[in-house]
């Protein structure tokens, strides 16, 4: 009798624990510190100073590339976003997509080239190379501050095309841009 009395008065406090445990960190949440293949994972960061190579990778999340990290992605599917600050290197090509937004700031060099971005690109006070060719971009392309020359063409823009304060100013061409070309950009 006594066991049955410690048995009923356990399996609520189970219950109970099963419950509050910690468990929203998905087991495909991953550090990248090297080369991930053709598989799903859960949300990516590429942990400081590493790099992580992505080839035919599907993200069911986003990538946060940290300081002096470098991300180079080909033929991947991201269904958020791509966020990197302070990284020394980002690269997102052959037929890559990525179903939010991409923002790269204070960084290094910059390649995004024949990929799709279904929200907004910004690229902003980054000090090396970049480039921006034959991209599908859904929302606006805005790039502001870089010091390292920079290269936009042959993409479709959703939305606007807006270049501020690049030195030097950005060339290309070919461009077609639903929105406005502004500022430096006004001629690509």
């Amino acid at each position: 009798m006594r066991i049955v009395k410690s048995a009923s008065w356990a399996l609520p406090l189970i219950a109970f624990a099963l419950i509050v445990s910690p468990a929203t960190a998905s087991a495909d949440d991953i550090e990248c510190d090297g080369r991930i293949g053709a598989r799903t994972v859960g949300d990516i960061v590429v942990p400081k100073g590493e790099t992580c190579r992505l080839v035919g990778t599907k993200v069911r999340g986003s990538i946060e590339v940290e300081d002096r990290a470098r991300l180079r992605a080909s033929s991947v599917l991201v269904t958020k976003d791509v966020d990197a600050d302070d990284a020394r290197q980002v690269r997102i090509n052959k037929n890559s997509r990525v179903r939010g937004d991409v923002e790269i700031e204070d960084g290094g060099s910059v390649m995004i080239v024949n990929s799709r971005i279904d929200g907004r690109l910004k690229l902003e006070d980054n000090d090396k190379r970049v480039v921006v060719e034959n991209n599908r971009i859904g929302g606006k392309l805005k790039v502001e501050d870089n010091d390292g020359g920079v290269r936009i063409a042959g993409n479709t823009i959703g939305g606007d095309l807006d270049c501020e304060d690049n030195d030097p100013r950005p060339t290309g061409g070919n461009n077609t841009v639903k929105g406005d070309k502004e500022g430096q950009c006004r001629s690509l």
